[in-house]
């Protein structure tokens, strides 16, 4: 039998206990009234047989001094009084009784003379004279407390579990309720198994892809060099069958070279650290531009424009930063018609990276699903244009490793703006006037091209 449920069946036997006491208090209450015997008890017979047989006219001095051992209120009264209280004619010397309510009771007796008699009460028939329900009252005093306490403590490591769960569905796997104890044990450590058990298999796939991924390199390598070889060898003879089917083949091996390329870093933006230092967020932004221009389909005109500021201070990782901007810009390429905006600007606790085109946009009912993993949506964002539908996802990893978010909307191009939110931090340089670069249109793999190529890694 489980600890949890042994809990339960305590609370709830102990919780019938007392809903017992209190049906049997109440039971009492209601039942609880004087008697004769309890006037003989209190003394009171044998102050009303002295008064009955006093003289009338000294009764009320004799009461007096008999009053002082009494435990009750007693008083005189005359017998149309007691009539009256009673609503009925009483007979002398038998006691009657009228109870008012759940804890008043009032005593009549009335003299052998039948002029006057004796009044006793209010009298209370639970609790005597005396007696102080202390332990009535500290019960139910305690009973809240106790509850309290409990309800204290399990409420804490509710929120213990529920701050494992938040750093869990945040991406760190490492989360784990840390020393579980009290009522909610079990709870804490069912969670940490299952943390334990998401964790190997998000380690374990990852593991798998990286391993594929590696293993994959190689052959692929040695298929593009014996394509070359091929092409090289048939030379002018070749039909243009032939070359058309090399061509594709081609085509075939770089998009197999890319879903590798994608794959790995897929699972290094999960496996890499985050190394903030502050940084100039402008520099990158041109050479991440130009060299996104130059990798744009042959097919294509497309003018990749920049308007940032000479200068933005930002604390982030760098790398990751130039990872994030250079997919959001190569991902608007692969869809912008003949333009590509990428802006740079401070916007009130957050410095905004936007990327905007003019393709086709992506629908808002897909804008959550398209930041997943392998997700491609719209008729025009199919496979024929290349890429795994990873680009998002790491930028989305990225994102939330820098406490920041990816927004996705409508872009006054026409298609669509994606978004970079960076926390800023406060820093003595502010941004200077803007400073508008429109990289120039070229398919030469200069130099220079190639000296930028270590930070803006490709898709």
């Amino acid at each position: 039998m489980s600890r949890s449920l042994v809990k339960l069946i305590v609370v709830s036997v102990l919780l019938a206990a007392v809903l017992g006491v209190v049906g049997v208090g109440f039971y009492v209450v209601r039942r609880a009234n004087w008697t004769a015997d309890d006037l003989r008890r209190a003394g009171i017979s044998w102050v009303y047989e002295a008064l009955d047989a006093t003289p009338a006219n000294q009764r009320a001095r004799r009461l007096s001094e008999l009053g002082n051992a009494l435990t009750h209120p007693v008083r005189l009264a005359r017998y149309d009084e007691i009539a009256s209280a009673l609503g009925h004619t009483p007979s002398p010397g038998v006691p009657a009784f009228r109870r008012d309510g759940w804890r008043e009771v009032w005593a009549f007796v009335v003299f052998r003379d039948g002029q006057a008699g004796l009044i006793i009460g209010p009298v209370d028939p639970v609790i005597p004279v005396g007696v102080r329900p202390v332990g009535l009252v500290f019960g139910l005093a305690l009973v809240p407390l106790i509850a309290t306490l409990i309800g204290w403590r399990i409420s804490r490591q509710l929120k213990k579990i529920d701050e494992a769960s938040r750093a869990l569905g945040a991406g760190n796997l490492g989360a784990r309720v840390k020393n579980p104890t009290g009522p909610s044990s079990e709870l804490a450590a069912s969670f940490n198994d299952m943390a334990e058990r998401i964790e190997r298999l998000i380690r374990e796939r990852d593991e798998l892809i990286q391993a594929v991924s590696h293993e994959l390199g190689s052959p692929l390598a040695r298929l593009r060099f014996q394509l070359e070889l091929l092409a090289d060898s048939r030379g002018e003879g070749q039909s243009s069958a032939d070359a058309a089917r090399l061509e594709a083949m081609a085509h075939q091996v770089d998009e197999l070279d890319q879903l590798v390329e994608d794959l790995l870093r897929w699972v290094q933006s999960d496996q890499d650290a985050v190394r903030c230092e502050e940084f100039d967020a402008a520099g990158p932004l041109a050479n991440l531009a130009e060299l996104a221009q130059l990798d744009a389909p042959e097919t294509k005109s497309i003018a990749v424009e920049l308007d940032a500021p000479t200068s933005v201070m930002l604390r982030a990782d760098p790398r990751s930063y130039q990872r994030a901007v250079d997919n959001l810009l190569r991902n608007a390429v692969r869809y912008a018609s003949t333009r590509v905006l990428l802006r740079l600007r401070l916007e009130d606790s957050s410095v905004v990276v936007s990327v905007e085109d003019d393709g086709p946009g992506i629908p808002e009912s897909e804008r959550q699903r398209v930041v997943e993993p392998f997700i491609r949506v719209g008729p025009d964002r199919d496979r024929r244009t290349g890429g795994a539908g990873l680009g998002l996802a790491i930028v989305t990893r990225i994102m939330r490793a820098h406490g920041g978010k990816l927004v996705i909307d409508d872009s006054p191009l026409g298609g669509a703006r994606l978004a970079l939110y960076f926390p800023n931090v406060p820093s003595d340089t502010q941004p200077v006037a803007d400073d508008r670069v429109t990289p120039t249109r070229s398919r030469s793999r200069h130099p220079g091209v190639a000296a930028h190529a270590d930070q803006s890694p490709r898709r």
